[in-house]
């Protein structure tokens, strides 16, 4: 059940995120206004090790908290690329 500081991801829109970051250059990373400096270089790894999980637990959706990430990128990146609603 979600709330105002969730969203519902499938795990085949989390997975497409996943793709899409880990074949985004670490230069298009930093540059990246969504992506804070400090992050760029580790946010392939972290989305590897979630898809990871998520492989192993089998779920079909899971809550993305908007908080978590800091500024919850999953979700911002899921709605501006239309994987998600709005």
């Amino acid at each position: 059940r979600a709330d105002e500081t969730t969203t519902v991801l499938s795990y085949d829109v989390f997975e497409q995120i996943h793709q899409w970051i880990i074949k985004l250059p670490l230069q298009e990373r930093l540059k990246d206004h969504r992506i804070l400096t400090e992050r760029a270089e580790y946010l392939p790894y972290a989305t590897a090790l979630i898809s990871y999980i998520l492989e192993l637990t089998g779920p079909l959706n899971f809550e993305h908290c908007s908080f978590n990430l800091k500024e919850g990128l999953a979700t911002r990146y899921a709605m501006e690329l239309g994987w998600c609603p709005q």
